[in-house]
């Protein structure tokens, strides 16, 4: 186990939460069409009882391990593209007045290759 603050994550996109480590279970590969048919492997994560699904890049993704302590008052907002989403790793934490709800399907899907949105996925439940 690593050395880290209250949140962190590995290069092997490892996260741990208060030093213990969420636990995930693998479901399939399968290509990313957003990162031009790049190979990635789909996880099932459990954070404290809240599942979701997240994406890791075979070939290796984020090359170094992140180590964030999170102020009072503030959230850590990490997308489900552990190796390429701009989260709060790109644009810093979340004021927690600014939260006003509960994320309950995909609001947007951009395609990076392409520059473009992928219309396809915009409504998609995120929860069964």
């Amino acid at each position: 186990r690593p050395k880290c603050a209250p949140a962190c994550w590995t290069e092997t996109a490892t996260l741990f939460i208060n030093g213990k480590q969420a636990k995930r279970t693998f479901v399939k590969n399968t290509l990313d069409e957003g990162e031009g048919e790049t190979p990635v492997q789909i996880w099932n994560e459990n954070l404290n009882g809240v599942k979701h699904q997240i994406y890791l890049h075979k070939q290796g993704g984020a090359t170094m391990d992140y180590n964030f302590i999170v102020p009072k008052g503030m959230y850590f907002m990490l997308g489900d593209n552990r190796d390429g989403s701009d989260d709060s790793r790109f644009w810093g934490f979340a004021p927690e007045k600014d939260l006003v709800g509960k994320a309950e399907f995909i609001w947007l899907s951009w395609d990076t290759k392409n520059h473009n949105i992928r219309w396809h996925r915009l409504g998609t439940a995120l929860f069964n």
